[in-house]
């Protein structure tokens, strides 16, 4: 497949087959145990059992140190 590029020309785009898929599950089924544990606990990006909701959901339930204000402009500082 061709797609046209703004500037004038082509560029051909790279669609994944069955085979790349089922190579590029292997090389993670094989990866993400050897490399998980060793992310940080409050890494939430492209992980297992993890998401971007469940993100939101932690930061909601933290309470900020006393000795530091909260940061203005996140969303986990919409106690206001």
């Amino acid at each position: 497949m061709v797609i046209p590029k703004p500037g004038g020309g082509e560029r051909l785009l790279g669609v994944p087959t069955c085979m790349d898929r089922l190579i590029q599950q292997a090389i993670a089924q094989v990866l993400t145990p050897i490399f998980d544990p060793q992310f940080s606990g409050s890494s939430f990006g492209f992980r297992p059992g993890r998401s971007a909701h469940r993100a939101v959901r932690v930061l909601g339930d933290r309470e900020p140190p006393q000795s530091e204000p909260p940061v203005p402009g996140l969303p986990a500082d919409m106690r206001e």
